[in-house]
Protein backbone atom coordinates (compact mmCIF):
# COMPACT_ATOMS: atom_id res chain seq x y z
CA UNK A 1 0.00 0.00 0.00
CA UNK A 2 1.19 3.39 -0.89
CA UNK A 3 2.01 6.09 1.96
CA UNK A 4 -1.07 8.52 2.24
CA UNK A 5 -1.12 12.15 3.01
CA UNK A 6 -3.53 13.47 4.83
CA UNK A 7 -4.47 17.53 4.92
CA UNK A 8 -1.94 17.83 2.12
CA UNK A 9 -1.37 21.87 1.13
CA UNK A 10 -2.63 22.80 -2.19
CA UNK A 11 -1.16 25.82 -3.17
CA UNK A 12 -2.54 27.84 -6.33
CA UNK A 13 0.09 30.35 -8.53
CA UNK A 14 -2.20 33.42 -9.42
CA UNK A 15 -0.91 35.33 -12.61
CA UNK A 16 -2.73 38.37 -13.92
CA UNK A 17 -1.97 39.17 -17.65
CA UNK A 18 1.82 40.56 -18.60
CA UNK A 19 2.65 39.80 -15.11
CA UNK A 20 3.16 36.21 -16.44
CA UNK A 21 4.37 36.92 -19.73
CA UNK A 22 1.11 36.54 -21.76
CA UNK A 23 -0.75 38.79 -23.75
CA UNK A 24 -3.96 39.55 -21.51
CA UNK A 25 -5.55 40.09 -25.26
CA UNK A 26 -4.16 36.87 -26.40
CA UNK A 27 -5.30 34.99 -23.17
CA UNK A 28 -8.83 36.44 -23.62
CA UNK A 29 -8.90 35.65 -27.64
CA UNK A 30 -7.73 31.53 -27.21
CA UNK A 31 -10.29 31.40 -24.43
CA UNK A 32 -12.77 32.76 -26.52
CA UNK A 33 -11.80 30.18 -29.32
CA UNK A 34 -11.45 27.22 -26.88
CA UNK A 35 -14.47 27.81 -24.39
CA UNK A 36 -18.12 26.55 -25.58
CA UNK A 37 -20.61 26.92 -22.86
CA UNK A 38 -23.98 25.04 -22.94
CA UNK A 39 -27.45 27.18 -22.22
CA UNK A 40 -27.98 27.21 -18.58
CA UNK A 41 -29.03 24.21 -18.13
CA UNK A 42 -31.19 23.17 -14.57
CA UNK A 43 -30.69 19.89 -12.84
CA UNK A 44 -33.61 20.46 -10.77
CA UNK A 45 -36.65 21.90 -9.68
CA UNK A 46 -36.94 21.57 -6.11
CA UNK A 47 -34.76 24.03 -3.77
CA UNK A 48 -31.82 21.83 -3.86
CA UNK A 49 -27.89 21.55 -2.72
CA UNK A 50 -24.95 20.36 -5.36
CA UNK A 51 -22.31 18.13 -3.29
CA UNK A 52 -20.36 16.85 -5.86
CA UNK A 53 -19.76 17.14 -9.67
CA UNK A 54 -17.34 14.14 -10.61
CA UNK A 55 -16.90 11.98 -14.57
CA UNK A 56 -18.49 9.44 -14.78
CA UNK A 57 -17.26 5.92 -16.24
CA UNK A 58 -17.72 6.74 -19.76
CA UNK A 59 -16.52 10.02 -19.76
CA UNK A 60 -20.23 11.73 -18.75
CA UNK A 61 -20.54 14.22 -15.96
CA UNK A 62 -22.39 13.05 -12.98
CA UNK A 63 -23.90 15.43 -10.41
CA UNK A 64 -24.81 14.75 -6.74
CA UNK A 65 -27.35 16.77 -5.49
CA UNK A 66 -29.71 16.97 -2.40
CA UNK A 67 -33.15 18.06 -1.79
CA UNK A 68 -32.90 20.32 1.08
CA UNK A 69 -36.43 19.95 1.89
CA UNK A 70 -36.95 15.86 1.59
CA UNK A 71 -32.97 15.38 2.70
CA UNK A 72 -32.52 12.85 -0.02
CA UNK A 73 -29.32 12.50 -2.11
CA UNK A 74 -29.82 11.57 -5.80
CA UNK A 75 -27.50 11.79 -9.24
CA UNK A 76 -28.28 13.06 -12.90
CA UNK A 77 -25.89 12.68 -15.39
CA UNK A 78 -25.46 15.01 -18.52
CA UNK A 79 -26.19 13.41 -21.94
CA UNK A 80 -24.34 16.31 -24.26
CA UNK A 81 -27.84 18.29 -24.28
CA UNK A 82 -29.49 18.31 -20.78
CA UNK A 83 -29.08 17.01 -17.37
CA UNK A 84 -31.36 13.90 -16.95
CA UNK A 85 -34.13 13.22 -14.98
CA UNK A 86 -32.41 12.96 -10.81
CA UNK A 87 -32.35 9.72 -9.83
CA UNK A 88 -33.05 9.26 -5.83
CA UNK A 89 -30.13 7.39 -4.10
CA UNK A 90 -31.33 7.25 -0.79
CA UNK A 91 -34.65 7.92 1.28
CA UNK A 92 -35.38 10.65 3.81
CA UNK A 93 -32.94 9.73 6.77
CA UNK A 94 -31.78 11.94 9.53
CA UNK A 95 -32.57 15.69 9.59
CA UNK A 96 -29.22 16.67 7.85
CA UNK A 97 -26.83 15.64 5.14
CA UNK A 98 -23.63 17.25 6.72
CA UNK A 99 -21.34 16.45 3.37
CA UNK A 100 -21.53 13.91 0.28
CA UNK A 101 -18.65 12.86 -2.18
CA UNK A 102 -19.33 10.73 -5.24
CA UNK A 103 -16.14 8.50 -6.97
CA UNK A 104 -15.92 6.34 -9.76
CA UNK A 105 -13.34 3.82 -9.73
CA UNK A 106 -10.94 2.95 -13.06
CA UNK A 107 -12.98 -0.65 -13.35
CA UNK A 108 -16.55 1.81 -13.64
CA UNK A 109 -17.51 0.90 -10.00
CA UNK A 110 -18.77 3.95 -8.09
CA UNK A 111 -19.16 4.47 -4.43
CA UNK A 112 -21.25 6.72 -2.11
CA UNK A 113 -20.41 8.33 1.01
CA UNK A 114 -22.13 10.47 2.76
CA UNK A 115 -21.95 12.06 6.30
CA UNK A 116 -25.56 12.68 8.89
CA UNK A 117 -26.92 14.14 11.81
CA UNK A 118 -29.94 12.00 13.27
CA UNK A 119 -31.65 11.22 16.42
CA UNK A 120 -31.86 7.58 17.34
CA UNK A 121 -34.93 7.94 19.62
CA UNK A 122 -37.38 11.47 20.33
CA UNK A 123 -35.58 11.45 23.63
CA UNK A 124 -32.21 11.18 22.18
CA UNK A 125 -29.41 13.51 21.64
CA UNK A 126 -28.19 14.13 18.26
CA UNK A 127 -25.75 11.56 17.30
CA UNK A 128 -23.53 11.32 13.87
CA UNK A 129 -22.36 8.27 11.22
CA UNK A 130 -21.34 7.42 7.80
CA UNK A 131 -23.30 5.70 5.55
CA UNK A 132 -22.76 4.90 2.00
CA UNK A 133 -23.80 2.93 -1.30
CA UNK A 134 -21.87 1.73 -4.17
CA UNK A 135 -22.80 0.79 -7.73
CA UNK A 136 -20.51 -2.66 -8.83
CA UNK A 137 -21.47 -4.30 -11.89
CA UNK A 138 -24.01 -1.39 -12.71
CA UNK A 139 -26.33 -2.47 -9.52
CA UNK A 140 -26.31 0.37 -6.62
CA UNK A 141 -25.99 -1.86 -3.37
CA UNK A 142 -28.03 -1.28 0.08
CA UNK A 143 -27.04 1.48 2.04
CA UNK A 144 -24.26 0.44 4.58
CA UNK A 145 -23.04 2.24 7.77
CA UNK A 146 -19.90 2.60 7.39
CA UNK A 147 -19.00 4.64 10.75
CA UNK A 148 -20.51 5.57 13.71
CA UNK A 149 -19.71 6.11 17.48
CA UNK A 150 -21.84 4.54 20.09
CA UNK A 151 -21.10 6.85 22.63
CA UNK A 152 -22.73 9.47 20.44
CA UNK A 153 -19.81 11.90 21.22
CA UNK A 154 -18.07 12.10 17.77
CA UNK A 155 -18.89 12.71 14.61
CA UNK A 156 -18.04 11.51 11.30
CA UNK A 157 -18.03 13.52 8.07
CA UNK A 158 -15.92 15.36 5.06
CA UNK A 159 -15.75 11.80 3.32
CA UNK A 160 -13.15 12.08 0.71
CA UNK A 161 -11.90 9.14 -1.84
CA UNK A 162 -9.27 8.07 -4.23
CA UNK A 163 -8.35 4.51 -6.07
CA UNK A 164 -5.65 3.28 -7.92
CA UNK A 165 -4.11 0.07 -8.43
CA UNK A 166 -7.56 -1.64 -8.44
CA UNK A 167 -8.09 -0.63 -5.20
CA UNK A 168 -9.88 1.89 -3.15
CA UNK A 169 -9.52 4.19 -0.30
CA UNK A 170 -11.99 6.21 2.12
CA UNK A 171 -10.86 8.79 4.20
CA UNK A 172 -12.51 11.24 6.86
CA UNK A 173 -12.46 12.97 9.70
CA UNK A 174 -13.43 12.12 13.27
CA UNK A 175 -13.79 14.59 16.10
CA UNK A 176 -15.72 16.08 19.00
CA UNK A 177 -15.70 19.55 16.69
CA UNK A 178 -19.61 19.84 15.21
CA UNK A 179 -20.52 19.82 18.81
CA UNK A 180 -18.23 21.70 20.77
CA UNK A 181 -17.52 24.63 17.88
CA UNK A 182 -13.74 23.66 18.99
CA UNK A 183 -11.67 20.30 18.86
CA UNK A 184 -10.53 18.48 21.48
CA UNK A 185 -9.97 15.17 19.94
CA UNK A 186 -9.40 14.58 16.19
CA UNK A 187 -8.73 12.32 13.99
CA UNK A 188 -8.28 11.25 10.11
CA UNK A 189 -9.54 7.63 9.64
CA UNK A 190 -9.05 5.42 6.28
CA UNK A 191 -10.87 2.79 5.31
CA UNK A 192 -10.41 -0.10 2.11
CA UNK A 193 -12.87 -1.11 -0.33
CA UNK A 194 -12.86 -4.91 0.06
CA UNK A 195 -15.29 -7.69 -0.13
CA UNK A 196 -18.29 -5.18 -0.59
CA UNK A 197 -17.58 -3.50 1.93
CA UNK A 198 -15.64 -0.72 3.36
CA UNK A 199 -12.77 -2.15 6.38
CA UNK A 200 -11.34 0.46 8.56
CA UNK A 201 -7.35 0.39 7.74
CA UNK A 202 -4.76 1.92 10.54
CA UNK A 203 -4.59 5.80 9.60
CA UNK A 204 -2.02 8.58 11.06
CA UNK A 205 -2.14 8.45 14.74
CA UNK A 206 -2.01 11.57 16.03
CA UNK A 207 -4.49 14.05 17.27
CA UNK A 208 -5.90 16.19 14.40
CA UNK A 209 -6.85 19.46 15.94
CA UNK A 210 -9.05 22.17 14.43
CA UNK A 211 -12.78 22.27 12.93
CA UNK A 212 -12.01 22.62 9.13
CA UNK A 213 -9.16 19.83 8.85
CA UNK A 214 -10.43 17.74 5.81
CA UNK A 215 -8.54 14.79 5.03
CA UNK A 216 -7.06 14.32 1.34
CA UNK A 217 -6.36 11.23 -0.17
CA UNK A 218 -4.49 10.27 -3.24
CA UNK A 219 -3.09 6.50 -4.35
Amino acid sequence: MKRFRTLTPIVLVLCIGSLCGISTAKASEDAAQSLRWTPNAQIRTEDSYLHDLVIGPSGEPWALTEQVKSIVLAFSRWDGQRWETPVPLTNKSGYQILQARLHFASSGDGYLAWSRLYRPCTTCAVASDLQGRSLENGVWGPVQVIASDSTRQLDQYVPEMASGGGRSWLAWRESDALRLGRSEIGHIRIAERSNGSWVQVPGPSETVPGFNSTPKIRV
